[in-house]
C-alpha cells in the first residue's frame, strides 16, 4: 500500500453516512463559533487577565452579544461558499482583525473600537506609522488556532448542500425537419395548420371557328 502525506490525508474525508456527518459538520461549526468567541473576549480584556475574562463569562448578556453575531456570520458564509474550513477562516479572520483593533485602540487611546471606526481607516492609517506596536502572544495563538481550526473541518467537515441542477433540453436536430416537413413545423410553432399551395389550373385555349 502507497503512503499518502499529510496533504492527501486532508484532502480525502472520511468515510461516514449523510446524517452523521450533518452532524459531525455541524457540530465543529458550533465549537467553532465557540472558541472563536472565547479568544475574542480574551484579546478583548486587553491585559489577558483571567480575572476580567472570568467576568465576561459570568455575565450572560456579554456572552450572547459576543457569541451571536460570529455564530450567524460563520453559517451565513458555511450556506454561501458550502465549504466549512471556508466559512471558519473568514469569520476567524474578520472577528480576530476586530478584536486586535480594538485591543490597540484600547492601549493607545483608551477608547472602544465602534463601527463608525470603519469609515477612518486612512487616518488610523496614517497615525499608526508614528507608533511602534509590540505584538502580543495573542497574535501567534490566533494565527495557530485559525490554522488548526481550518485543518480539522477540511478533514471532517465535509457535508455540502446538493445543488439541482438543471436540464437543458436538447435540440431538435436536421432529421426532424426533413421528417416532418417545413409545413409540419409551421404548424407545430404558429399552432395554425399550414397553407396548402394551390397550383392555378391552366385553362384550355378552345379554338374560335369562323362562320358557318
Amino acid at each position: 500500500m502507497k503512503k499518502r502525506n499529510f496533504w492527501q490525508r486532508i484532502k480525502t474525508p472520511p468515510k461516514l453516512p449523510t446524517a452523521w456527518s450533518w452532524v459531525v459538520t455541524l457540530g465543529l461549526l458550533l465549537v467553532a463559533a465557540v472558541g472563536l468567541t472565547c479568544l475574542c473576549l480574551v484579546i478583548g480584556t486587553v491585559n489577558f487577565q483571567w480575572i476580567r475574562f472570568r467576568a465576561y463569562l459570568d455575565d450572560p448578556q456579554i456572552l450572547l452579544f459576543n457569541f451571536a453575531p460570529i455564530f450567524l456570520s460563520l453559517f451565513l458564509c458555511y450556506v454561501l461558499d458550502n465549504k466549512a474550513w471556508v466559512a471558519y477562516v473568514t469569520t476567524g479572520l474578520l472577528f480576530v482583525l476586530i478584536s486586535f483593533a480594538n485591543y490597540y485602540k484600547v492601549m493607545l487611546r483608551g477608547e472602544v473600537f465602534t463601527f463608525s471606526d470603519f469609515t477612518l481607516v486612512k487616518e488610523g492609517a496614517g497615525i499608526a506609522g508614528n507608533y511602534q506596536f509590540p505584538l502580543p502572544i495573542w497574535v501567534f495563538i490566533a494565527i495557530g488556532l485559525l490554522l488548526g481550526g481550518a485543518l480539522v473541518l477540511a478533514r471532517y467537515g465535509r457535508a455540502r448542500f446538493t445543488k439541482k441542477k438543471k436540464r437543458l433540453a436538447a435540440p431538435a436536430s436536421a432529421d426532424s425537419d426533413s421528417r416532418f416537413g417545413s409545413g409540419r413545423m409551421e404548424q407545430l410553432v404558429s399552432g395554425h395548420r399550414p397553407l396548402r399551395r394551390t397550383v392555378p389550373c391552366q385553362r384550355r385555349a378552345v379554338p374560335c371557328v369562323e362562320g358557318y
